[in-house]
């Protein structure tokens, strides 16, 4: 009778664990993992944005000189020691 008692109380646990994962699962699922946004007063408050791309356009703009030289590529390392051997 107490082997009875025992294997009844390790299913009532295991039923209890089973019903918390299932519940922490869809916990999760609907406070964490939701893709839509609820703040449907959101998109009233911001306004538009607008790109004005006529400063790019602009004298001031292209007539700006760069803090430094650009400097073109070096050559870099240096010649194959090993070329007269293999010819």
């Amino acid at each position: 009778m107490a082997e009875q008692e025992n294997g009844e109380t390790k299913k009532t646990i295991l039923i209890a664990l089973a019903l918390l994962v299932i519940a922490a699962v869809i916990g999760v699922r609907e406070f964490y993992l939701k893709t839509e946004l609820d703040f449907p007063i959101l998109p009233n408050l911001l306004p538009a944005v607008r790109i004005n791309y006529d400063v790019l356009k602009s004298d001031q703009l292209n007539n700006l000189k760069p803090f430094e030289e650009i400097l073109l590529p070096e050559e870099v390392g240096r010649e194959n020691p090993f070329e007269s051997i293999s010819n």
